[in-house]
């Protein structure tokens, strides 16, 4: 979500948290009087007259498509953005333009951690947290697979992303499961590599 659309929540947040806090006020300060007096009995006719006119149900036809438009552009505004799917790279100057192609990084990653741990299936994909891309690979081990050689891999490889950007514009997570047996369920893991 951008700055300016979190600083528009918080606002509209704001505003109807104010507007709620005067309607209790006032069904408080109605109930009890400590403010303002208020009538004993409260009329509806003007509410009457007014839905009862001519004009009232085109106003209402217009008001309620203007909130409708509001909600689409709302709920759109706060739909998942796309993550990136590629970094400029900091060679890149007015003479030319270096891109690395995020998705070909995860999948060379994968493929990478695959060979070296010994891994059945493995997938890599890239997800952005705010600014930051992270590559994730997710694995299933082979039931041979040793503890040491899947942290040597995990380091080879968040190693490699972290030199194919330098400048700690992506990191690496590598996600686990278990080898599946007879039974039982496989568990997901998440190595941490520093």
């Amino acid at each position: 979500m951008s700055r300016k659309l979190n600083a528009l929540d918080r606002v509209v947040t704001l505003l109807v948290a104010l507007a709620l806090g005067a309607l209790a006020f006032f069904a408080f300060d109605w109930r009890y009087g400590w403010v303002f007096s208020y009538p004993e009995q409260l009329s509806t006719g003007p509410v009457t007259t007014a839905v009862e006119a001519t004009w009232f149900p085109w106003v209402f036809a217009v008001v309620a498509v203007v909130l409708g438009l509001l909600a689409l552009w709302w709920l759109a505004s706060h739909a998942r953005r796309p993550h990136e799917s590629t970094v400029r790279l900091t060679g890149s100057d007015n003479t030319g333009r270096l891109d690395l192609d995020l998705s070909s990084l995860a999948s060379a990653t994968a493929d990478r951690f695959g060979q070296l741990a010994g891994a059945d299936s493995v997938r890599g994909r890239t997800r952005s947290l705010g600014s930051h891309q992270v590559v994730e690979i997710t694995a299933r081990l082979d039931p041979r697979a040793d503890g040491p050689s899947v942290a040597a891999a995990a380091r080879t490889c968040a190693a490699d992303v972290a030199a194919a950007l330098p400048d700690g514009d992506a990191t690496c997570r590598v996600l686990i499961d278990g080898p599946r047996g007879r039974g039982r369920r496989g568990s997901t893991t998440t190595v941490g590599v520093q």
